[in-house]
């Protein structure tokens, strides 16, 4: 296979925006789609390199594994050795305990699954995760495991029922594609299913190329069709957002430029000519050591700094993973690929070696919980660490139902047919108490429902979200709140912060929505527990007190406050409706003054995990306080 410069400049165009839109340059909206280039190029390269083994009956399956090897795991290796001494001294137990995680993940060419399975309410945000990018790594490759594999078996049959079988495969993935963007987004986004139809366009322009009867494209067609791909290229970078739904039928664009771009452009034509440019072609020839390199530089600046670094920081460290993926390139990448430099032996004994140690290493950062005796903080508390988190028991459901989720699920906890019926009902600071909640209906023998959407507060402003699961999530607790008949109901969610964050002019409508769902709740009959919301933090409080900032941190006041306030507290009249003070709680176990309330108890011991959601010990205070109340009343 003849190389082609103007493929390396392709690489450029796809692994600079990606950089820049991790950066968070907001040009850049659209960088994400830098991955899919990635897909089609590879999808192109790989098949190429098949079908021409293929069709000279050399193609062996062990060289395959072999080349991706050497061209995977060399600078990946270099990469993760480089991050773990930044993720020792830098991260607090509960990130190191997920970047432990993450490791045994990458050993195993499954971080897709890994980041799937934990992006939502109990995982950290995607900017503060160092191997999040390797997702797309562990979809290339499990792409990689079955392909040949398939070729192999189904070659024989001709290029005509290859073709056939995987276009059924490309269109079933597309489909699949579009489904899921909505009803299913974070499995579209991370799993081989729903990305396989973007490696196998690629697959399509190699089968095209391969074609010894193939019409000749004239000058201007090539010249057209390049210029076409650069524009759609560049419109989903400039145009897109984290908002378009991906990677579904929008995802046609980046590729299909993509597309375009390999099949029509030559050396001669303009594109050529401007892809093929050494700058590009540099850059192309480093882009997969760039693209390792810039996740965990940007993850750790953003560990050791409460603000979100400036973009004069961020340019620099863009710039400085062009500069270490030059290096790495020089000295790591090119030696591996030469078979004299490192036999196949030697690779696949070492590979295997690295990949278990970290895999080892991860394992062991898991189950000893993130390592959180490691760090030395003399200006701490010695078992301040150890309560940086929350503990959750398992989540179980005995209907199958989520119940914590960005979906509308309401799950059954407990069956006591005879017994007094309970649900805990908010958005994730309801998830929070999941555990206490479980407690407290063992102690007392209830049948327990919990129905936890992460981000809604189930508020007419809120039905849109998470593609109309929130309004979906309302209509379910309605109808439940009727079928079932629950005795007692514990709402609980950041209202205060929610309402804050709408227009003006919606802020009596939503108000009236809550207090309109309140009264659905109970006309029902139940008993409802409505605590009041906790006060929010201008920065993450165990973080602030690591680096020795607490000072700094500040609980925030929300405007909104006093109408939501005058509303509950005219509601609060009813016999059947109690207000629980969890922001008093909070603040009682510390300073006692919202002014003077920086997330942490008066033993100086986190209260909080961020800047508003709970640990273990600032959920056992409240909710023992509320259970201490309650009982009072003799509500049980």
């Amino acid at each position: 296979m003849r190389y082609r410069a103007e493929i390396d400049g392709l690489r450029t165009v796809a692994v600079v925006p990606v950089i820049l839109f991790h950066a968070g340059f907001e040009s850049f909206s659209g960088g994400f789609v830098g991955v899919d280039i990635f897909f089609v190029i590879s999808g192109y390269l790989i098949t190429s390199i098949i079908l021409s083994e293929l069709e000279q009956d050399k193609f062996s399956i062990v060289n395959f594994y072999e080349r991706r090897a050497r061209r995977i795991w060399p600078a990946l290796f270099v990469v993760l050795f480089a991050s773990l001494p930044f993720a020792w001294l830098w991260l607090l137990p509960q990130d190191m305990k997920n970047y432990s995680q993450s490791l045994v993940a990458v050993s195993a060419f499954a971080s897709n699954l890994l980041f799937w399975q934990t992006s939502g309410y109990f995982d950290a945000t995607a900017e503060l995760k160092p191997l999040l990018h390797t997702w797309s790594l562990a979809v290339e490759e499990q792409y990689y495991l079955f392909f040949p594999l398939f070729l192999l078996f189904i070659w024989r049959l001709g290029k005509h029922w290859v073709l056939i079988t995987l276009s059924i495969v490309a269109v079933s993935s597309l489909i699949a594609a579009q489904w899921g963007s909505t009803a299913k987004p974070l499995a579209t986004f991370y799993l081989l299913p729903t990305r396989a139809w973007e490696l196998l366009m690629g697959a399509f322009v190699a089968f095209h190329a391969s074609r010894e009867n193939k019409p000749k494209l004239t000058r201007t067609l090539r010249e057209i069709g390049a210029v076409f791909g650069l524009l759609l290229i560049a419109y989903a970078i400039f145009g897109f957002d984290e908002e378009k739904p991906f990677p579904s039928l929008y995802a046609l664009v980046p590729t299909v430029g993509a597309a375009l771009i390999i099949t029509c452009v030559t050396q001669q034509t303009l594109a050529g000519k401007f892809l093929g440019n050494k700058l590009f072609v540099g850059i192309g020839l480093i882009s997969y050591s760039a693209y390792l390199w810039h996740q965990p530089l940007f993850a750790f600046a953003r560990h050791n700094s409460l603000d979100e670094p400036n973009k004069l920081t961020l340019g620099m460290l863009s710039a400085a993973a062009i500069v270490l993926a030059y290096l790495t390139w020089k000295y790591v990448e090119n030696p591996f690929r030469n078979k004299h430099f490192f036999s196949r032996k030697q690779l696949f004994t070492t590979g295997a070696i690295v990949s278990s140690l970290f895999f080892i290493f991860g394992i062991t950062g898991h189950l000893m919980k993130g390592f959180y005796e490691r760090m030395s903080l003399t200006h701490l508390p010695k078992n301040y660490l150890a309560n940086t988190w929350i503990e959750h028991r398992p989540i179980n459901s005995l209907n199958g139902a989520a119940c914590v989720s960005e979906r509308a699920s309401l799950c059954k906890r407990t069956d006591r047919p005879d017994s007094k019926k309970i649900l805990l009902v908010g958005d994730s600071h309801s998830a929070d108490y999941s555990t206490k909640f479980m407690d407290l209906v063992l102690a007392n023998d209830l049948e327990a429902w919990q129905i936890s959407v992460g981000g809604c507060a189930f508020i007419e402003s809120h039905f849109a979200r998470h593609q109309n699961e929130c309004g979906k999530a309302r209509q379910l607790l309605e109808r439940s709140v009727e079928e079932i008949g629950f005795d007692f109901i514990i709402f609980i969610s950041a209202m205060n912060a929610h309402i804050a964050k709408l227009p003006p002019g919606e802020v009596d409508n939503n108000i009236e929505s809550l207090t309109d769902l309140l009264d659905r709740f109970m006309d029902s009959g139940a008993k409802v527990f409505y605590f009041t919301s906790r006060p929010y933090f201008n920065y993450k409080p165990t973080k602030a007190a690591v680096l020795n900032k607490i000072s700094r941190v500040k609980a925030l006041r929300h405007a909104s406050h006093k109408k939501l306030k005058n509303k509950i507290q005219t509601i609060a009249e009813a016999d059947n409706f109690v207000i629980f003070n969890q922001a008093l709680t909070l603040i009682n176990s510390a300073c006692g003054r919202l002014d003077c309330f920086n997330g942490h108890s008066e033993s100086m011991l986190p209260l909080y995990r961020d800047t508003n959601h709970l640990t273990t010990l600032g959920v056992r205070k409240v909710f023992s306080d509320f259970v201490a109340q309650s009982e009072a009343g003799r509500w049980l």
